[in-house]
């Protein structure tokens, strides 16, 4: 919650149906083992981007 102002709306609009995808995929009584490594290398890619621009916006720390 703390980086959530810090994100552009885009990428947090493109991780949220992946995560409601996974969690649904995850829930099935026999999910595609597959299919769930992909959908979750998909989101994790998605949040490094989230990570990224976090860290872009972020002020340089004081000091040195």
């Amino acid at each position: 919650q703390e980086l959530g102002d810090k994100v552009p709306a885009d990428l947090k609009s493109s991780i949220d149906p992946k995560l409601a995808a996974l969690k649904e995929k995850v829930g099935e009584a026999e999910p595609d083992v597959e299919l769930l490594k992909k959908m979750s290398k998909d989101l994790q890619d998605e949040l490094m981007k989230i990570g990224q621009a976090a860290y872009a916006n972020s002020p340089p720390p004081e000091g040195g």
